[in-house]
């Protein structure tokens, strides 16, 4: 969830799919601030609370989280 955040939440990145697939798959952790997993945390506790948020949970619009969703099921993550 904390790249997924990140991905959505870096500045001037055209294809935020990319750079998520970039994280998982070179389990490139480093690159996830401590904001960033605090937020994703949040984010994990509102989903296990029901209280999903849709197309705000990252600050992004729904076009954008799609990708995301279909790229985690490719990986079967």
């Amino acid at each position: 969830m904390a790249s997924a955040v990140r991905a959505n939440t870096a500045k001037k990145i055209r294809d935020p799919v990319r750079v998520f697939v970039s994280i998982v798959k070179g389990k490139r952790w480093d690159l996830i601030s401590q904001a960033q997993e605090d937020r994703a945390r949040m984010l994990i506790g509102q989903y296990r609370d029901g209280g999903r948020g849709g197309s705000k949970l990252f600050h992004g619009e729904r076009k954008t989280l799609e990708p995301v969703a279909v790229t985690l099921n490719r990986l079967k993550l």
